[in-house]
């Protein structure tokens, strides 16, 4: 009797131990199907129409329409006008200035230098990432007049180095002169590097010792009209105070805040020019294109 029970034992935990590897088996696919299916999320990329107008709008066909050269307002049969903040010195209001930009849904032009770059790297990145446009205002904000051509090539490639590095763009194709000093050679001089000279229609003034916010509010308001390029400064704390009224005030008289592309663009034929000379006649070799890094 004991022998016909050991086989019949010994058959069942055969069947019992088949029947557990199955449903082990039969568990492994599952798993493996749900960890794939998180490792494949993956956050879309933004569709080109959210990009500000000038990263989607090709700068150097632009400058060549206006011939390079400089520049002192931009296309005067719209009504849009271009806030433009210097960016050369201490930070002073540029925090705040953005702040207010933002507010107010605006993107705008920044002229940096290298050395603001250099100290205040996480504000450049900020101007970069909330869609403003970002242009080269030298390296150290020396006077051209006193440089050498190969003194004022360097202060254009080591800020273009340094403000690309944090913005992942070229700061071309707009170059401020610090000071506004400039001659005729030194313009020929940007367009060859692939810069045109952007020069201003209104000085705000908000740089000048003791100037109160109405006054500079007086001149950014007052004196605008369509294709006015207004300049103002990263350090004023005097303008990070007006911005807001200047914004309001701007817009009330029925005009566009935009960038300095959006401003010069189109039908700009004929760009004003702060000095006399002759144009590039031809794209600079050393052009980027538009807004694309």
């Amino acid at each position: 009797m004991r022998r016909s029970i050991v086989p019949i034992i010994a058959f069942a935990l055969v069947v019992v131990t088949a029947c557990s590897c199955s449903v082990i088996q039969s568990a492994k696919p599952t798993a493996r199907t749900k960890s794939s299916a998180v490792a494949r999320q993956e956050t879309s990329p933004a569709p080109i129409a959210d990009l500000p107008v000038w990263r989607r709008t090709d700068r150097v066909a632009l400058c060549t329409q206006l011939g390079w050269w400089d520049v002192t307002h931009g296309n005067v049969a719209k009504p849009r006008i271009a806030l433009t903040f210097d960016a050369g010195g201490d930070a002073g209001a540029t925090a705040t200035i953005l702040d207010e930009l933002k507010a107010a849904g605006l993107h705008c032009t920044f002229f940096v230098t290298g050395q603001f770059a250099s100290d205040h790297p996480d504000l450049v990145r900020r101007m970069a990432a909330e869609g403003h446009e970002v242009g080269n205002h030298s390296d150290t904000h020396p006077k051209f007049t006193t440089l050498s051509e190969q003194q004022a090539r360097s202060q254009i490639e080591v800020a273009d180095a340094r403000i690309s590095a944090l913005t992942g763009m070229s700061t071309k194709p707009y170059f401020r002169f610090p000071y506004g000093l400039k001659s005729n050679d030194l313009i020929r001089l940007v367009n060859s590097m692939g810069y045109l000279s952007a020069s201003w229609t209104i000085d705000d003034g908000d740089w000048e010792t003791g100037i109160t916010p109405d006054k500079v509010h007086g001149n950014a308001v007052s004196h605008t009209g369509p294709g006015a390029i207004i300049l103002m400064h990263c350090g004023s704390l005097v303008e990070g105070q007006v911005l807001p009224r200047t914004i309001v005030d701007i817009r009330a008289r029925g005009l566009s805040i935009v960038t300095l592309t959006e401003c010069l663009m189109p039908g700009n034929e004929v760009p004003a020019r702060s000095s006399p000379g002759k144009p590039v006649e031809s794209v600079p070799e050393h052009a980027s294109s538009s807004g694309q890094p």
